[in-house]
């Protein structure tokens, strides 16, 4: 990734951060337990090979994170017909988790191509940004058991427009 592209992504989340906290930062949930920052190439990497790109904010993430966990955890969960909850657990590392969680899951028929997982719960289940043009970096709650091999999207759970508004409405 070229400088140029860097300073475009941090232009775009800048107007992100203004409409945040005052401009403060983009995040009102504290982030813990964070790894070594991701470099740019890393990101480029599995965008390559995996064939989508990253949500603007999710690279802006990476970049300073890398990973780690939130001081709120608690996600709502709401469907039509039910409403729950789960905790998220992590964010995967650039290097290693998120490479390894692609490699299980991606090729697999039963994976949704558009999903990409980024993170999981307590108990395991994903938690995904879409790469489809009409929601492009939406984030969805992957519930494995709901598999229906007719119609896969039963499986899913939005939970929140863009990676920003995921974490500030955690509980």
């Amino acid at each position: 990734m070229v400088q140029n592209e860097i300073d475009i992504i941090m232009l775009d989340t800048h107007q992100h951060e203004s409409e945040v906290d005052g401009g403060k930062t983009m995040f009102t949930n504290e982030i813990l337990s964070t790894c070594e920052k991701a470099c740019a190439d890393d990101l480029s990497e599995l965008e390559e090979v995996y064939g989508f790109k990253f949500p603007n904010e999710m690279k802006l993430f990476y970049l300073q994170y890398n990973g780690g966990n939130l001081k709120r955890r608690e996600v709502c969960l709401q469907k039509e017909d039910w409403k729950s909850s789960t905790s998220f657990h992590k964010f995967y590392t650039v290097k290693g988790e998120f490479e390894n969680i692609l490699k299980e899951v991606y090729f697999e028929d039963w994976w949704i191509k558009w999903l990409i997982p980024f993170g999981h719960d307590d108990g395991g289940e994903h938690f995904c940004f879409s790469t489809r043009d009409c929601d492009y970096g939406s984030i969805y709650y992957f519930v494995s058991e709901c598999i229906d091999d007719e119609n896969p999207e039963n499986a899913l759970v939005k939970v929140g427009g863009n990676l920003i508004e995921f974490i500030n409405n955690m509980k």
